[in-house]
């Protein structure tokens, strides 16, 4: 049977249709994918941008606070260096104030700016080729991003232990004003746990440092009870940058660990009923002196300069850094 040259073109065009409609589909589904892809690792550079930048901010302002020598691209640099490192092609960092409200470009910021400020808004675009979508004049797939990151107060905490701070009825750790006295003395191998230990006044011997049975997150400003006697309810559930996490059960402690632990200024109860009224909260390297040693644990002061890895921090409060233990929480 003989084609003709007409049913020939239309045959033609109807196979040209069909490769156009099957790249049609085939980039959708690759480029697609290619696209979803690009998209989240723009997000994902644009988090740990912004969380490089906070913990720079971080860094900075404790420099401040301590009159330590200190560098105001520190927090750009971190900034941009994360971005592409990530691949992202374009960057930008942002200050912003407890609340993410933008106040101005990390680069060129001051020394005022920085210390005033409490979190980095970081974001750029992540370009890439396409693979099929070329053909229909798409090459490239755009995906852009920003996340901000803030260095909140830590306002809870869980511990196996309380201390209390009060100068006058505990250990030389609290201002009249209840924050941390940087400058105290004596905080050096102090008992945390023991037969005898401050109790900021209750005049009850049966605290020997111990939270309540199963305390949980421990929040500034509440009254807690303390364990009496002997054994362990309560768990070591936080971290510190830089320092050896404490095992959760305490008293599988060897050699020393970090340890956030609720600071305590005043008492009320006695006996079982004791309850201590927490108001901050305090670092200590912590070490175990074995089960008959006396005390049992004791702890050295560290200074708020590593940022805590587990806890609670509160959004929309600028942290007083140098002096609150402070952490670093991606902006919801």
């Amino acid at each position: 049977m003989k084609v003709h040259r007409t049913e020939q073109g239309a045959t033609l065009v109807t196979i040209a249709l069909s490769l156009t409609a099957v790249l049609g589909v085939s980039s959708l589904a690759i480029d697609g994918g290619r696209a979803f892809t690009a998209r989240r690792q723009s997000q994902n550079a644009a988090d740990s941008a912004a969380l490089a930048g906070a913990e720079a901010l971080f860094a900075y302002q404790y420099a401040a606070a301590t009159k330590a020598t200190r560098d105001t691209t520190a927090v750009a640099t971190a900034v941009s260096a994360k971005l592409l490192q990530n691949g992202m092609t374009t960057t930008s960092c942002q200050l912003v104030d407890e609340l993410a409200a933008v106040l101005g470009s990390c680069t060129g910021a001051t020394d005022a700016q920085l210390v005033a400020s409490s979190g980095v808004q970081a974001g750029g675009t992540f370009t890439q080729a396409t693979a099929l979508a070329g053909v229909m004049g798409i090459n490239s797939i755009k995906a852009a991003a920003s996340a901000t990151a803030e260095v909140q107060p830590l306002v809870a905490t869980a511990a196996p232990f309380i201390v209390c701070g009060a100068a006058h009825t505990g250990w030389n750790i609290l201002n009249n004003d209840g924050t941390i006295n940087s400058s105290a003395n004596n905080l050096t191998n102090i008992a945390i746990e023991g037969p005898q230990v401050p109790d900021c006044g209750a005049g009850s011997s049966t605290f020997k440092g111990k939270a309540a049975p199963g305390a949980g997150l421990v929040p500034a400003g509440s009254w807690e009870g303390v364990t009496t006697g002997n054994g362990y309810n309560s768990t070591a559930a936080n971290a510190v940058a830089s320092l050896a996490p404490c095992p959760s059960d305490i008293t599988t402690l060897t050699g020393t660990c970090g340890m956030i632990i609720p600071v305590a200024a005043a008492a009320q109860g006695v006996g079982t009923a004791t309850q201590l009224q927490i108001v901050t909260f305090a670092t200590f390297n912590v070490t175990s002196n074995g089960s008959g040693g006396n005390p049992r644990f004791s702890g050295t002061y560290v200074a708020p300069a590593y940022l805590a890895t587990q806890g609670q921090s509160a959004f929309g409060v600028h942290c007083i850094t140098g002096n609150q233990i402070c952490m670093v929480k991606l902006a919801s």
